[in-house]
């Protein structure tokens, strides 16, 4: 029989253009009264390394900050007033009303500097066995079915109660609204966070060892039905002869249960069970941020544009611009948010490490950090294609006005022969006049030295002007082939 229990359930999503220390600053009216919507939590971390002890705090070297949810609000947002007020769920599986009753202690929001937030609802589930518990915790995490109605009952009057109904989506979009643009971990990686199926962390204390612990764990860890045959698999860790822990992709659990020892059994029902919140909880929280961050540097690089246009500089930019970014984000995560050790306990390092083995993390920050180099070489090829159609560019407009220039010059060339030989011609004639007193004549020996001196010039501009045109054509030649390479 389950003595004691409580799950957590997780709506992970990222967000941006939101501060994470100031979401205690959102207000909310009611009856003419201000009240914050979310308050300031702090974990009662113990037995962690100092250095993790402030990861999730109000510290300012944190890399996250929790909230908690303002129980005087929580009729405003659709929950009962009162946390201890069992809630209903009728689950409709094929033609079936299937009814389970929890209710929710608290409501937490937790945000990190990686843009990644996760919704927590702490609930309580009215339960005896752990088949019980397996279907609760599988048709609660079905947020975004509709099928699902809960309710819970409302006092009116003094012998009077109503049964009122809510959507746990619309809640969960209300608690969400102060936070911008927020999107979901759903394959389209849209707004829909709904879609995304919660992670769960459970913890629950049993009366006696159960005959078939390694099912149960097998089955709790993913968040199976009790209907769902498992394969049981060698991935669980008992740190304690009476205490077992199992973790999947779905979440965590840890099976519980009481032996013949009386300090042992006091030990579980109390200290442990807060101990789960204060450490294992936590790290699972930090291995949480790990695993989403990750997955959202990985959708970001899958979403980038194959047919880059690189003979535009704003897109070579961009692209550059995005990739030292990313680069940049993913050293940062590694300084302060990806570490090994994290208590000088053992089996809390060994849970630890279980968390982040079964998150894959290690996989996937091999896989991210392959991604980068061949990112940066990408970038490298593109800023080297883009400098190399510029380069031809600039090459195509110096062949252009090396030929506009030669053109230009064989054009001066020609009227400085016209115009120059007619000058020559005319002065030298009249120097010849000037120096023998006389006026020469077509006849006149002396009409020679004109002719010669112009035809002098003229044949010297004619070869000018040949060497010219060739120097034209071997450029058009040039500017051919050219073309021809760069087509």
């Amino acid at each position: 029989m389950v003595l004691k229990n409580y799950t957590k359930l997780l709506i992970p999503f990222s967000f941006s253009n939101c501060d994470i220390n100031t979401i205690d600053q959102k207000t909310v009216i009611k009856n003419n009264k201000e009240f914050n919507k979310w308050i300031k939590n702090d974990f009662s971390t113990q037995h962690l390394l100092q250095n993790i002890n402030n990861k999730i705090s109000d510290n300012k070297d944190a890399i996250g900050k929790s909230y908690l949810f303002n129980s005087s609000i929580r009729r405003d947002y659709g929950l009962p007033h009162n946390p201890k007020i069992p809630i209903t769920m009728i689950s409709r599986q094929k033609g079936l009303d299937e009814k389970f009753r929890f209710n929710i202690s608290n409501v937490f929001l937790i945000l990190f500097e990686t843009n990644v937030g996760f919704l927590e609802f702490e609930v309580n589930y009215d339960i005896k066995t752990y088949d019980e518990y397996l279907n609760i915790n599988y048709f609660l995490a079905e947020i975004k079915s509709d099928s699902n109605i809960f309710e819970y009952e409302v006092s009116i009057s003094k012998n009077e109660t109503i049964h009122e109904q809510f959507n746990f989506k619309n809640i969960i979009f209300k608690l969400l609204e102060d936070i911008e643009c927020i999107y979901g971990f759903d394959k389209n990686y849209k707004l829909s966070f709904c879609d995304y199926k919660p992670i769960t962390f459970s913890v629950l204390i049993f009366d006696k060892k159960p005959d078939n612990i390694d099912e149960l764990i097998e089955k709790g860890r993913n968040n199976f039905k009790d209907s769902y045959k498992t394969f049981q698999l060698n991935n669980q860790l008992k740190t304690f002869e009476n205490s077992v822990w199992g973790v999947s992709t779905s979440g965590a659990i840890n099976i519980s249960y009481l032996v013949d020892d009386e300090i042992t059994n006091n030990f579980f029902l109390t200290t442990f069970i807060s101990n789960t919140k204060a450490q294992y909880y936590y790290l699972f929280l930090l291995v949480l941020n790990q695993r989403f961050t990750l997955l959202k540097r990985l959708e970001q690089i899958n979403a980038i544009d194959k047919k880059i246009d690189v003979s535009k500089k704003g897109n070579v930019e961009k692209a550059i611009t995005f990739v030292n970014s990313l680069s940049s984000k993913t050293s940062l995560f590694e300084v302060r948010c990806n570490f090994a050790v994290t208590s000088t306990v053992s089996h809390i390092n060994n849970v630890y490490n279980l968390l982040r083995k079964e998150m894959q993390i290690n996989e996937l920050i091999n896989d991210l950090d392959k991604k980068i180099i061949y990112l940066s070489h990408l970038s490298n090829t593109l800023n080297n294609q883009y400098n190399s159609i510029i380069n031809k560019n600039n090459e195509k407009i110096a062949f252009i006005q090396d030929i506009k220039q030669t053109n230009l010059s064989i054009w001066i060339l020609i009227v400085t022969d016209i115009i120059g030989s007619i000058n020559i011609f005319a002065t030298s004639w009249g120097i010849i006049e000037k120096v023998t007193g006389t006026v020469l004549n077509q006849e006149s020996l002396l009409i020679i030295f004109p002719i010669f001196v112009t035809a002098i010039f003229f044949i010297a501009i004619l070869f000018k002007l040949i060497s010219k045109y060739n120097e034209l054509k071997l450029l058009k030649i040039k500017y051919k082939r050219f073309l021809e390479s760069v087509s």
